[in-house]
């Protein structure tokens, strides 16, 4: 990459060698854009990476210049030598191999803290409750006035999913009032909201049935269904718990699929339930 940069929120759009949204060139032209390079912590001194060009060309190159699907990778902040926030982007383009420096978000979007590709758009929102998108096919950042943001505890940090005919999901949490008899108490709840693109609002769509005890539980999803994996430490002790939803269902609700402990079946310490993710591989 061109920036040295930690804990990106990354995206990855699929492309096709020869469709409109697939031109590179757009990308390079846009203003203060830079290409190629590499950044120092990213150096290969024993150059394994050109001998390794060198002997056999890229998958990744193999497929686009077939006209087959291809991959596009976007990063954007993260954080800097200095542990400073990055407001830039970059684009990694398949085809020539290389990291594209694109438009970088406006200066008073705030840290990035999530992000999900939508109808082949990236969506990004900020620890202050913005929320942008960059379009591949026009090579720009938008931003997106919505009604209301969802109402959250800042400690939290939202998680955008996308999942189910192109559908934008936010993951948060917020205090939930219950009624017990005479008694009224508060508690924390995660809830789901889902944003409707023409509307520009968020709606309740669903509640997480688990108390939010993990800070940065993980959410992704395949298709019409949401994965979600909390990952902590209580007492000493590690514990996790898988779940899914099926946002496809008229009213969407979680459900349990393990809770086997993993975790501490493989002796996980605090850094490893911080630094945790989760990917879907169907068999």
């Amino acid at each position: 990459m061109r920036s040295q940069r930690s804990a990106p929120v990354l995206g990855v759009f699929e492309v096709r060698r020869g469709c409109p949204d697939f031109k590179t060139d757009r990308w390079a032209r846009l203003p203060r854009s830079r290409t190629g390079g590499t950044s120092d912590v990213y150096e290969d001194p024993h150059r394994l990476s050109i001998r390794r060009q060198e002997s056999r060309p890229s998958k990744a190159r193999e497929s686009s210049d077939s006209g087959g699907k291809a991959f596009v990778l976007i990063v954007v902040g993260g954080q800097g030598n200095w542990d400073e926030p990055l407001e830039t982007a970059e684009i990694y383009d398949p085809a020539s191999d290389r990291w594209i420096e694109i438009a970088k978000l406006p200066g008073d979007f705030g840290v990035v803290c999530s992000g999900a590709v939508c109808k082949n758009r990236f969506f990004v929102c900020s620890e202050s409750n913005k929320l942008a998108f960059y379009d591949l096919e026009s090579g720009i950042w938008f931003g997106v006035q919505t009604a209301r943001s969802p109402p959250r505890l800042h400690e939290y940090c939202p998680k955008l999913v996308s999942g189910g005919d192109h559908r934008l999901f936010m993951l948060c949490v917020s205090w939930y009032e219950r009624r017990q008899l005479l008694n009224t108490r508060e508690e924390a709840v995660r809830k789901m909201w889902e944003l409707d693109m023409n509307a520009r609002a968020w709606r309740e769509v669903s509640r997480h049935p688990d108390a939010p005890m993990d800070w940065n539980a993980a959410f992704v999803a395949d298709g019409g269904l949401i994965f979600g994996l909390e990952m902590f430490k209580v007492f000493g002790q590690a514990l996790d718990f898988l779940t899914v939803c099926d946002v496809s269902e008229a009213v969407p609700r979680w459900r349990h699929i393990s809770r086997k402990n993993g975790a501490a079946q493989y002796n996980a310490d605090a850094s490893s339930c911080l630094a945790k993710s989760m990917a879907v591989l169907n068999l």
